[in-house]
């Protein structure tokens, strides 16, 4: 399966998943880096989320320049924890 093909689905599989479980935007993430260990962070607590990166092939990720490398999605009911963790780990990192 080429690259297009597989982004596509990935990118259709990812839009249901997120109507299923009302996931929202809550964090934009600046770097591939602060997405991975969001991630971890996430995972250790067992908070249910998704990582979106705001590369297009087609644009060469100009949009991650304008919006940021790209953001994090999940139920709005753990909002609240998620920022938390996101501030320590901001503060952490300076």
């Amino acid at each position: 399966m080429n690259n297009c093909l597989k982004n596509r689905k990935t990118s259709y599989l990812n839009k249901v998943v997120r109507k299923i479980r009302n996931y929202k935007r809550l964090l934009v993430l600046e770097n591939e880096l602060e997405a991975s260990l969001m991630s971890d962070l996430l995972n250790e607590r067992e908070i249910p989320h998704n990582i979106q990166s705001n590369h297009s092939i087609a644009y060469d990720g100009i949009f991650q320049v304008t919006g940021g490398w790209g953001y994090l999605e999940a139920d709005p009911v753990y909002k609240e924890e998620i920022v938390e963790i996101y501030k320590e780990f901001v503060q952490l990192d300076n």
